[in-house]
């Protein structure tokens, strides 16, 4: 485990954050889960920026895909992926692009999102499947379901950290600091849009037990 990392992004355990908490227990309004897919997609769409900005095309071309499976969930809620209208899921997807400026940095960044996807997308998954009727439920879990083990990435992010000397660490420590921020108000400002309300900083955890890519919670098998 790369304890560095995982103490940079502690402070915003997305599995915490109201917005899914409220999708597991099915009290989001699904025209906020709507508009989340439709504003979110185009974040989706600029992971493989970061990923080949560390050189790792073959990566970048399997987000690529990812990005696809996850414009069929919008399109299963009746919502194409757009351009953000929501300004802080437009800073999200800017601050990607600014990280993506260097190997270090987009290092930082995309371990803020990838070390929390097996969790968060077991719990979102969970959700779909137990609250919420989309018009092609198939397509609207895939892009989870390829997430739920989706525990490489992080370990080889993890890897490369260790690999990097001391003052490029830091970047990456900062950036995975920023782009847990940015994380955590991209669904700040996607709930304001939509219900009025935001998570309040006490709400944030102190901890974060999620984003360890060597720890796997047990939890039974899921079907489609």
């Amino acid at each position: 485990m790369s304890h560095a990392l995982s103490q940079a992004v502690a402070e915003h355990d997305l599995s915490q954050h109201p917005f899914y908490r409220a999708w597991s227990e099915g009290s989001l309004p699904i025209q906020t889960l709507a508009l989340y897919a439709a504003e979110y997609g185009e974040f989706i769409g600029t992971v493989p920026t970061g990923w080949r900005a560390m050189g790792e095309t073959g990566i970048a071309a399997t987000e690529e895909e990812h990005a696809r499976l996850w414009a069929e969930f919008a399109s299963s809620l009746g919502e194409p992926v757009r351009t953000p209208t929501v300004p802080a899921v437009a800073e999200l997807c800017a601050t990607l692009d600014r990280m993506a400026g260097s190997p270090e940095c987009a290092l930082g960044a995309l371990y803020a999102f990838e070390a929390q996807q097996p969790q968060v997308a077991r719990s979102k998954l969970d959700g779909l499947k137990r609250h919420y009727r989309c018009s092609r439920p198939g397509l609207a879990v895939d892009y989870f379901k390829a997430h739920l083990e989706d525990y490489a990435e992080p370990a080889l992010l993890e890897s490369r950290f260790d690999a990097l000397e001391p003052a490029d660490q830091d970047r990456a420590r900062a950036a995975a600091a920023t782009m847990g921020t940015a994380l955590w108000a991209a669904l700040d400002g996607i709930m304001s849009e939509s219900t009025g309300e935001t998570a309040p900083p006490a709400a944030r955890p102190a901890r974060n037990s999620a984003i360890t890519s060597q720890t796997r919670s047990s939890s039974s098998s899921v079907t489609q």
